[in-house]
């Protein structure tokens, strides 16, 4: 089946574009970025987001194996956000992931809401271990605002690697499956010219 004319998106509950792809089917999906649960009808989600508290406080926060169920809970959400953004097969951040990958997310969140996020572990690339940057959303309407370098910046530091230290970070660091967007930001914002990719 060929990709549909309209585009895919995901909104917030006050109508900003979470990303949007084309997909085999058309249509928005809506998507509580307080507490990360995702509606695909416009009255449900007016309703739901009326007495929607949230339950996310500001500031960048980790989440790992270690985290409690519910803060565990959001990271497919995460993920799938990430994937319709990027176009790829599948989401690179799951909850399973924490599991199974040893994976650590550190999610940013600004008046109770989730805006951006950083997934990543350490593995093994040709026998060797480096600390992967497996995953890297903001939203769309979010975007050019320093969030993407805040978290990454804090990725570092959470793995033990000084931002500013650029050849410890390109020899250190893989990047899994980066879209252009990525691949700019790095090259473009954060002076990264030889960082390591992953496809």
């Amino acid at each position: 089946m060929g990709k549909c004319d309209k585009p895919y998106r995901f909104y917030d509950e006050n109508g900003n574009i979470l990303t949007e792809t084309f997909d085999d089917f058309g249509g928005s999906e809506f998507h509580c970025s307080k507490c990360l649960k995702l509606y695909f009808q416009e009255g449900h989600l007016k309703r739901h987001s009326f007495k929607c508290k949230g339950t996310l406080a500001n500031g960048v926060e980790k989440i790992n194996k270690s985290s409690p169920k519910p803060l565990q809970k959001i990271i497919s959400a995460l993920g799938r956000l990430s994937q319709h953004a990027q176009g790829i097969d599948f989401p690179m951040t799951h909850e399973e992931g924490l599991k199974t990958h040893n994976q650590s997310v550190l999610i940013y969140v600004t008046n109770k809401k989730l805006i951006g996020f950083i997934t990543y572990s350490t593995r093994k690339f040709t026998e060797v271990e480096h600390y992967s940057n497996d995953d890297f959303f903001v939203a769309q309407y979010m975007r050019r605002a320093g969030i993407g370098s805040i978290l990454f910046d804090e990725m570092l530091r959470n793995i033990g690697i000084d931002p500013k230290d650029i050849q410890n970070v390109e020899k250190n660091v893989i990047v899994c499956r980066p879209s252009s967007d990525m691949m700019n930001f790095l090259l473009e914002k954060k002076g990264y010219k030889n960082i390591q990719v992953w496809r």
